[in-house]
């Protein structure tokens, strides 16, 4: 046992040289790679790899984006909700599910919103809309944590929904808020906004992608 600790503190010393590093890429896909087809992300995550390299930051020898996020049975889950089987669609997945932002989804062929309707929220419930939705978004979907799908949206994004796509919120007597429509909502955690496009270039404003991540959600097999 004493043997088996001492390597485990070993692997562990080792792999924090390796911390500040993997954690900077995985920062990168969520703020940069997001709207790049893989084969664009693969070529700008070795230019990120090298300037680490020159700057004597640490990378693991065999840095993956996925492996260093999810696990196994995570992934073979997901696979079950219709996730397609190839590693940058499970990229793109991690993207959506994880980001602190809302997701625009660029999702010419509905991998992403048919994927996104057999997720299993847990202790959330999904709602999908349309942008033709008479009251898009209701208070009462931020107030009680529902997931919202929104579907078949444009590039022209309503700015009324800006504060809630970037979950710009703020503190008020121990409680968090949002604006929605110039009105104070209270913030369930649980709450989350999804939303997909089929268009395949869509002309996204430079400060939208503060906003939201943005993800190029289309499959290589």
């Amino acid at each position: 046992n004493k043997q088996i600790h001492h390597q485990s503190m070993i692997r562990m010393k080792n792999d924090s040289i390796y911390l500040l590093g993997d954690s900077f890429l995985n920062t990168m896909y969520f703020i940069y790679l997001g709207p790049f087809t893989s084969a664009y992300r693969a070529e700008i995550l070795k230019e990120i790899q090298k300037e680490c390299k020159s700057n004597g930051i640490s990378i693991s020898p065999n840095y993956s984006f996925v492996s260093s996020i999810l696990d196994e049975e995570t992934i073979d889950k997901w696979i079950q909700y219709g996730l397609n089987d190839e590693s940058t669609s499970i990229e793109n997945a991690i993207m959506i599910i994880f980001s602190p932002l809302s997701s625009y989804i660029i999702d010419p062929y509905s991998f992403a919103s048919k994927w996104l309707k057999n997720f299993d929220y847990t202790d959330s419930q999904l709602m999908v809309l349309k942008p033709n939705t008479s009251n898009l978004l209701r208070s009462t979907y931020v107030r009680t944590g529902v997931t919202v799908l929104l579907e078949d949206i444009s590039d022209k994004i309503d700015p009324a929904l800006d504060s809630i796509i970037a979950r710009k919120t703020f503190s008020q007597d121990g409680k968090r808020y949002v604006k929605l429509n110039d009105r104070n909502i209270e913030l369930d955690e649980k709450f989350r906004l999804f939303l997909t496009t089929k268009m395949h270039n869509p002309q996204l404003l430079p400060n939208f992608y503060t906003k939201a991540t943005v993800i190029m959600y289309i499959p290589t097999k």
